[in-house]
């Protein structure tokens, strides 16, 4: 992911990430709004810890989003994504389309 996913809160939009390692596999689906939350304060975590050797990390546009972090995720330790594991019922939200005359919004 990247920098711009911390911006992007649209009702109307969910993400779907799929773990392939269990048999079979399983779907974790995840508004917007709270990937949005958790890219931006997983990113914040990963550059007040420390990097190899000790050293400060520099910031970058690159965002991970990962089930479990290994430093620091306030509000989101643990197995914080659990609760969206198939939660296909989130794809009934309403979706809100652009105003006419918008062909396209950034993604």
């Amino acid at each position: 992911m990247s920098q711009k996913h911390e911006r992007l809160r649209d009702p109307g939009l969910v993400y779907a990430f799929v773990d392939m390692e269990p048999e079979p596999p399983v779907v974790y689906v995840v508004p917007s709004e709270v990937v949005a939350d958790v890219v931006a304060v997983a990113h914040q975590g990963w550059l007040a810890a420390p990097g190899k050797a000790g050293r400060v990390r520099r910031d970058t546009k690159f965002r991970r989003l990962r089930p479990e972090y290994d430093y620091l995720v306030e509000g989101f330790e643990g197995d914080w994504l659990a609760p969206y594991r198939d939660r296909w019922d989130l794809l009934g939200r309403p979706v809100q389309l652009p105003p006419a005359g918008l062909e396209s919004r950034e993604r």
